[in-house]
């Protein structure tokens, strides 16, 4: 919420601070953030509530003109995360934005979670070229198996090798 509190937290040695939107009241704390922290330890996550910006400085505007201006003020590292999906098991809603993201800025380190029901939705967010997904329910209730998890890995890391070879 504020250069005060990413202060304390850096000297204790925290890499990256998170700066939500939801507790953010306005860009300019933003803007003073990056510049006493560095755009390189600043995170920015874009919090929605069924896909609408939250928070003081996100009502009312639209998500990616607000991931624009974070990026403008040199933040490299996203979360998109759509808190209404968040143990709810309907799949992962901020798939497309999360692409439309990465086709605009590929450079940007993109995550998201919520929702996640299956290992099948983490081929899709691999497919739109999502950087890391948080996941949570779908480990706790079993949906995904740590069997799931190494397949993935396996055929992921096949995908990279092929791509690099191509």
């Amino acid at each position: 919420r504020s250069v005060e509190q990413a202060a304390e937290l850096l000297e204790l040695g925290i890499s990256r601070v998170i700066v939500a939107l939801e507790t953010l009241s306005s860009p300019d704390v933003l803007r003073e953030l990056t510049a006493y922290a560095g755009e390189h330890r600043v995170l920015f996550s874009l919090d929605l509530r069924e896909g609408r910006p939250m928070g003081p400085w996100g009502a009312g505007q639209r998500p990616l003109e607000l991931i624009g201006e974070v990026i403008d003020q040199g933040i490299e590292h996203l979360i998109v995360l759509d808190l209404s999906a968040v143990g709810v098991n309907r799949g992962v809603p901020t798939a497309s934005l999360c692409h439309t993201v990465k086709q605009r800025w590929p450079d940007v380190q993109i995550w998201t979670g919520g929702g996640v029901r299956d290992i099948s939705d983490l081929h899709r967010m691999a497919i739109a070229q999502v950087d890391g997904v948080l996941v949570a329910s779908a480990l706790h209730e079993g949906r995904i198996t740590p069997d799931d998890w190494q397949a993935f890995r396996t055929l992921s890391d096949d995908n990279l090798m092929q791509a690099m070879e191509a």
